[in-house]
């Protein structure tokens, strides 16, 4: 779609933004991958009067990502586990560059939500959630901490594009857990919610 396709179809609620005091999120995939079209469509936007925030995991140039997270209302940041080796695992990719992001980010003072999928046995140990907030007290990160429930409903998508869902045997986490999670980060100096 061009930029002007997309203004259509955000304009069609602007009347919503207006009432609900709500605006555009950028997400994806990772919507820093297009950062000339992003870049356009935000400013656009704020043409329009329409606040926009930018979800992402940061694994971007720090050029770019700084360019679109100071366009922006706010930035919704993903951190994910804090162990090179395993973000690794996990996601095939290193974290080096989305830490770094992030601690740009708390330097140049940018609104930052930060958000953690609580996925049991594989995010919410306690390490990993011991090194989040202290990686985050050290970058001066101010902010919120958004916990979101791991859930499964890709499984069935995976199943219908003949794809292993590589974490099928993981469940959701229970109330308990999000309560424990929720309650080491508030022991912890962070505000954390679960959303």
């Amino acid at each position: 779609m061009s930029v002007d396709e997309v203004m259509k179809v955000v304009l069609r609620d602007r009347d919503y933004y207006r009432e609900s005091r709500g605006g555009v999120t950028f997400s994806g995939g990772e919507p820093l991958l297009q950062p000339d079209v992003l870049a356009c469509l935000i400013d656009r936007c704020a043409e329009e009067g329409i606040s926009t925030y930018l979800d992402t995991c940061g694994h971007a140039d720090q050029k770019v990502f700084l360019k679109i997270a100071n366009k922006v209302d706010g930035v919704l940041y993903d951190l994910k586990v804090m162990d090179p080796t395993r973000h690794k695992e996990l996601t095939g990719v290193s974290n080096d560059l989305i830490l770094s992001n992030f601690k740009a980010a708390c330097q140049a003072g940018i609104n930052i939500f930060l958000r953690f999928v609580v996925i049991p046995g594989i995010s919410d140990s306690a390490d990993n959630l011991r090194q989040i907030a202290d990686f985050a007290a050290r970058c001066g990160f101010a902010g919120e901490i958004d916990l979101l429930p791991y859930h499964n409903y890709g499984s069935s998508k995976h199943k219908r594009l003949g794809r292993k869902y590589e974490l099928g045997e993981v469940s959701p986490p229970s109330l308990k857990q999000l309560s424990t999670t929720q309650e080491f980060f508030v022991n912890n100096g962070l505000r954390a919610v679960v959303i």
